[in-house]
């Protein structure tokens, strides 16, 4: 069988980013444009590296091209969608997380950050509304959760805001921020003792992390 040059380029491309490379990336999905300049795929794709380095308004030209090209393309409409959250433009943002959800119901990142720009425009039912879908359609995934948990304790339902912590850490103890979240949240329920050996577990991954170290007393 003779290797297909577009997925070839793409494999290798996804490889320098994944290791760090987003120069030679870069430069092998421009060239892989040259010849398939029509794959919406492939600018997709140029855009969320491009994106992944800060080159937002490149990102932006990329992912449009890609969604003129396929307009009903779930992955090129989040990414828009994306794009214009970290901008703080909720509304532009939800356009676009609306249409994913259209061609892709119950997907959890549009329904994610549909919740996250709701939260924006303090629209708190709707976020929680989004959310719970989230929840339901990816069950395990921490960071749904810890957005659940956020938004509960914005809300003032701490208890509520304290198992979407609990859970997240349970699915995802890799990162610092799962400990320190569930910590903080069971001091403010005056669950010192729990809290301490919360921040003490955290502190056997992240040795250095100053504020766990702070909850991991007692006092």
């Amino acid at each position: 069988l003779v290797p297909n040059p577009r997925n070839s380029m793409t494999f290798l491309a996804g490889l320098y980013s994944r290791n760090g490379y987003y120069e030679e990336a870069e430069k092998i999905y421009r060239r892989a444009l040259e010849s398939y300049r029509d794959d919406p795929q492939l600018h997709c794709n140029l855009g969320i590296l491009l994106a992944s380095t800060g080159r937002e308004q490149e990102a932006g030209a990329a992912f449009n091209r890609a969604h003129k090209l396929e307009p009903s393309n779930a992955m090129v409409l989040n990414n828009l969608g994306l794009l214009a959250f970290r901008g703080k433009q909720p509304d532009r943002a939800l356009e676009y997380f609306q249409q994913s959800l259209t061609v892709a119901p119950g997907n959890p990142q549009a329904l994610n950050f549909s919740g996250l720009c709701f939260m924006m425009k303090q629209d708190l039912p709707s976020a929680e509304q989004s959310l719970l879908k989230a929840v339901e359609a990816a069950p395990e995934d921490a960071s749904v959760r810890t957005n659940l948990g956020n938004l509960y304790r914005r809300a003032g339902k701490i208890a509520p805001a304290a198992e979407q912590f609990r859970l997240a850490l349970m699915f995802d103890g890799r990162r610092a921020v799962n400990y320190l979240n569930l910590a903080m949240i069971l001091r403010e329920l005056g669950q010192t003792d729990q809290a301490a050996a919360v921040a003490s577990e955290g502190l056997k991954r992240f040795p250095d992390h100053a504020r766990l170290a702070k909850l991991a007393t007692t006092n």
